[in-house]
């Protein structure tokens, strides 16, 4: 009985068995797929370099002896600071020659400006009178010319009735007076006073028939003579003032003499107060002093270094980007940069500059062809100082925005690549051209649409048009 049972437990498994490999065997197969996007494909890069800073050793141009030294190791100092001082006792002298010789030659230019100034203005405005005079003339012999207008002769005959009548009325008022003074009847005062009168009204009478005369004849001869002659001797005199301008040329050639003359003083000046100057060496910016190499009392030779100074707020890299990189980095990239010498920290910096051409590596056994790129720091650590080295990582992107697909995605053959599209729980070969790649992305330049899905895994038995399980991702 008991083996009857065990048997027929055999049998179901055997027949569940049979029903699972069947239903294994007609089930599609599942697949991970991803969907095509657009993007920039990116690589990571990295470079080695060294620390560098702006750093200045100062020399004094010519012999000298050190006076005072100012400053001490270590210090800080502004742009402009003196820093040491050399002998300058015979230059003093020398400046102030200079400044009294330019200020001479300031003075001799200042007078010869004032004086040209003058003699211009008087000479113009001996031109102005001239031809004042000149125009007048001209006026007046063209009124002599053209003789008296029948307007003027019209009120010269009425000044002539007008005289006339003040006469006869003079006149009557004087025989009348003469008749009662005769008679006793008027005082001699006021008879000489009517008799005055007579004379004068007969005297502006006379004038006045002159006048009328005279405008009815015109100009006499010798009148429009001497109209003439008034003219060319006003237009003599304009031309003698204006022949008076040939004198300002000595005059201008003074002025330019005693300008050139300044410049030169300004020159020898300047010279002997740089000459001074190059005496002492001053801070050329904000920097820390580093190293002195000369005291008080030394004597230094031209070009022997005297001081050292450097700026530890002035640090970038100079990076050395190995060839296989060379194409990956572009100006303008962020960078995180470490230092072998300070683990476990990291300073964000940009590439400001790389350099067009490769060169062969320094010192370097092989051939090997760099890069060289200038890192600067956002905000340089104190403890980073130049001549330290240092580690450059950073990432950057191949060519420009396109699609975009995991690189397990991409199966290439010697003549081909393709890829597996899944349309409606299908799969489809799609033959593709490829762009750059990196371990984890490749970009496709043709063959793809952006948002198709595309197999990632379990695609290696598929075939075209094969029914799949697709599992998104």
């Amino acid at each position: 009985m008991r083996r009857r049972w065990w048997v027929a437990l055999g049998l179901i498994a055997v027949v569940m068995g049979i029903f699972l490999w069947q239903r294994s065997v007609n089930r599609p197969p599942e697949v991970v797929a991803v969907q095509v996007k657009r993007g920039t494909l990116t690589t990571p890069y990295s470079a080695e370099g060294v620390v560098k800073g702006w750093q200045a050793t100062l020399s004094p141009p010519a012999s000298a002896q050190v006076v005072e030294v100012l400053v001490r190791e270590g210090e800080a100092v502004r742009v402009g600071q003196t820093l040491i001082r050399f002998w300058e006792q015979d230059l003093v002298s020398a400046v102030k020659a200079a400044a009294a010789r330019r200020q001479a030659a300031l003075n001799a230019l200042r007078e010869a400006q004032q004086t040209y100034a003058l003699t211009r203005a008087q000479i113009q405005a001996q031109i102005r009178r001239a031809e004042m005079l000149v125009k007048e003339a001209e006026a007046q012999l063209r009124l002599v010319q053209s003789g008296a207008r029948s307007e003027e002769i019209e009120q010269a005959r009425q000044e002539v009735e007008a005289a006339q009548s003040a006469f006869d009325l003079a006149q009557r008022d004087a025989e009348r007076a003469e008749r009662l003074y005769q008679q006793g009847a008027l005082p001699r005062a006021e008879l000489e006073r009517a008799q005055q009168a007579y004379r004068t009204a007969r005297a502006r009478l006379r004038a006045a028939e002159a006048r009328l005369t005279q405008l009815q004849r015109g100009a006499r001869p010798e009148e429009l003579e001497a109209a003439r002659a008034r003219v060319e001797t006003a237009r003599a005199e304009l031309q003698l003032a204006r022949t008076q301008q040939e004198g300002l040329k000595p005059l201008q050639e003074r002025v330019q003499i005693a300008r050139a003359a300044l410049r030169e003083a300004d020159a020898a000046l300047q010279g002997a107060i740089r000459a001074r100057e190059l005496r002492a060496l001053t801070a050329p910016r904000n920097c820390v002093v580093v190293r002195i190499h000369a005291e008080p009392g030394e004597s230094v030779a031209p070009g022997m270094p005297v001081i050292e100074l450097t700026d530890p707020q002035s640090l970038w890299i100079e990076a050395e980007l190995a060839q296989e990189d060379a194409a990956k980095a572009r100006a303008g990239d962020t960078v995180q940069v470490s230092a072998p010498a300070l683990p476990g920290r990291r300073w964000e910096g940009r590439i400001e500059t790389i350099l067009p051409a490769m060169e062969r590596k320094p010192d370097s056994p092989l051939s090997v062809r760099i890069l060289r790129a200038v890192v600067k720091l956002n905000q340089p650590p104190p403890e980073l100082r130049p001549g330290m080295e240092v580690s450059i990582d950073g990432e950057g992107s191949l060519g420009k925005p396109t699609l975009l697909v995991p690189s397990d995605a991409v199966i290439e053959e010697p003549n081909r690549a393709y890829v597996w599209v899944v349309e409606n729980d299908s799969v489809h070969r799609r033959t593709v051209k490829l762009g750059y790649f990196t371990y984890e992305y490749t970009e496709i330049t043709e063959g793809l649409q952006e948002g198709a899905w595309v197999v990632i895994r379990g695609k290696e038995q598929l075939k075209e048009g094969m029914q799949v399980r697709v599992k998104h991702e």
